[in-house]
């Protein structure tokens, strides 16, 4: 089906308000061939080394919506940032891909099982 950007369906998502919501300050995000996991937990212990979380909720998208995912937060995240400014980053603010530390928000740690985090 081609995209078509005069005929946008919109979403109505009934009984949000009754949807528990979660505090989140970590994230983990796996990934397969058929989908991507995004893990949101919290931090409960904070070092040089690692951070150390409590998986809170996972959630399992197709990578085409996870792909819709990231366009729908940029957009959101741009939005916020025109009203209240910059984000500042820290070190907190670090995503562990295997061994590695780039920029982001933060990695859950994985059991050996999982498959590998990706960015």
């Amino acid at each position: 089906m081609p995209e078509d950007d005069d005929h946008k369906i919109p979403l109505q998502l009934l009984g949000g308000e009754q949807c528990p919501a979660v505090y989140s300050n970590v994230v983990a995000v796996l990934s397969t061939q058929f989908d991507l996991q995004i893990i949101f937990g919290e931090a409960a212990q904070v070092t040089n080394e690692a951070v150390i979380g409590k998986a809170l909720v996972r959630v399992v998208v197709t990578p085409e919506h996870a792909q819709f995912l990231l366009h729908v937060l940029q957009v959101r995240l741009d939005q916020f940032i025109k009203t209240v400014g910059p984000l500042r980053m820290n070190a907190v603010n670090s995503v562990s891909v295997g061994k590695e530390v780039a920029g982001g928000l933060g990695s859950l740690a994985e059991p050996e099982s999982q498959p590998k985090a990706s960015v």
